[in-house]
């Protein structure tokens, strides 16, 4: 009796215990990605220059109206700096759920998204405050290095501001 009460027990642990399969270095890396362009976003919101910076790295491509041009951290600080200042965002958040893929190995990986932005900015020189609704859709790239994710390259879109 004893041992059928503990084939039971055991039997109901081992159906009970969550099984779960090994997780891949790709879904690791997708994981990562998402909370970094979650993180990004809020970073926005919160018009945080240095949280921006986080994942940056000099030699940065950047894609936009038919140019490219090449970056470094120091000139990307001072571009966000410029565009941030007397910045509030209204709102800075995914239209739809952002595309995150990885390479298998979990050592590159991309992101497209399509961002909606409503934000205020106040002009230095009158005082007066500007108001800015756009839509962005783009593709960041990233690579992980020594543990730590930094973007390579984006593209970017934006759609066309009704006239």
């Amino acid at each position: 009796m004893k041992s059928i009460a503990i084939a039971v027990i055991l039997s109901t642990v081992v159906w009970i215990a969550p099984t779960s399969e090994p997780v891949s270095h790709q879904q690791k890396a997708e994981s990562e990605l998402l909370q970094l362009h979650l993180g990004e976003l809020e970073a926005h919101r919160k018009t945080d220059v240095e949280a921006l910076l986080a994942h940056a790295q000099d030699g940065f491509v950047y894609v936009r109206d038919g140019k490219i041009s090449r970056t470094n951290v120091s000139d990307t600080r001072e571009s966000f700096r410029r565009s941030f200042k007397d910045t509030i965002y209204y709102l800075y958040e995914d239209i739809e759920p952002p595309v995150v893929r990885a390479s298998e190995d979990g050592k590159m990986g991309w992101i497209i998204s399509r961002t909606r932005a409503r934000r205020s900015q106040k002009d230095s020189a009158t005082g007066k405050s500007n108001s800015e609704e756009f839509v962005y859709a783009g593709i960041m790239t990233y690579e992980l290095k020594g543990g730590k994710w930094y973007r390579v390259s984006n593209v970017s879109t934006f759609e066309p501001t009704p006239q």
